[in-house]
């Protein structure tokens, strides 16, 4: 992601990359130093409204200091050893911190960043049905929508504080267990990456669900807009470009205009200011593309 500096960020599994235009920085763990990122494998970044940079990490969660270029760790549990994947970070209209973890549900933060409020599944009656859950993302009512890992995708209304499976709905019929990735347009659809399903798309208000791309594209990780009218999406097939309109779709990487990528397997994708993608893979790095040029 870009933040408000025009610093570029990148997560890895070997530490935090900041990229300045002309080099990296990276930072790591360091053994003794408190003040340092403690883990290296980085899942997701996130700056607020307050331009705090907050990094989710495979254990725990951590906030960056501009002026020191250090690290403060964000306690969300009393026992640290039971610090959680966090997988996505959002934030609300009221400046709350919500962090999607891997085992440890759904936590609420404070805009001062102290926990209000952290939702599991305790088996009761519109609770929330997994702790696992890999994508977040809110709707322009304000509500959270949830991907989850074997549970499909879960509501959560902001009002009454109460979860809805809709996997569990067969009129809705959002089968697909495992959702990697969330977008909500200006319509207020609800674009769904799933796993082996393909691309959905669910209308909050007819409630009414459409299927594109199913058995053809899967694993769907990454879904933001490139145009007014279209998606550009990560997935094990490399890029995929959606028409919203025409609904169909192209896999950019096959384009005779486009250089390859370095790997069709993709895990990111984040857009600069300058209308650029930056798109992390799984085993080729970070390429770049500028629809300028392609």
């Amino acid at each position: 992601m870009q933040d408000s500096r025009g610093f570029m960020w990148f997560g890895t599994n070997d530490g935090l990359n900041r990229f300045d235009g002309k080099t990296f920085k990276i930072y790591r763990k360091q053994q003794g130093d408190t003040f340092s990122i403690g883990n290296n494998f980085i899942h997701c970044i996130k700056e607020d409204s307050q331009g705090r940079l907050l990094i989710g990490t495979k254990q725990g969660l951590y906030l960056y200091s501009k002026d020191f270029e250090n690290f403060r760790h964000i306690i969300l549990n009393k026992d640290l050893s039971k610090d959680a994947t966090i997988n996505s970070i959002m934030e609300d209209v009221e400046g709350n911190i919500w962090l999607a973890s891997l085992g440890n549900g759904l936590y609420k933060l404070n805009p001062d960043l102290t926990v209000k409020r952290n939702y599991i599944n305790n088996k009761q009656v519109n609770s929330l049905s997994s702790n696992y859950i890999w994508s977040i993302s809110k709707d322009y009512y304000g509500d959270i929508w949830l991907g989850t890992v074997g549970k499909g995708l879960i509501h959560f209304d902001i009002k009454t504080e109460k979860f809805t499976n809709l996997i569990d709905d067969k009129v809705i019929n959002i089968t697909d267990p495992t959702i990697f990735s969330l977008f909500c347009d200006l319509d207020n659809n609800i674009w769904i990456g799933t796993s082996t399903s393909g691309l959905c798309r669910y209308n909050i208000r007819s409630k009414k669900v459409s299927y594109f791309m199913s058995n053809k594209v899967l694993n769907i990780k990454s879904i933001i807009e490139y145009s007014d009218h279209e998606l550009i999406m990560g997935s094990d097939k490399g890029l995929v470009k959606f028409d919203r309109n025409k609904e169909v779709y192209d896999l950019i990487n096959n384009q005779s205009t486009f250089d390859n990528l370095s790997d069709n397997s993709i895990f990111s994708i984040a857009r600069d200011r300058e209308g650029a993608f930056w798109i992390g893979t799984y085993f080729g790095g970070v390429n770049y593309l500028s629809p300028s040029i392609n």
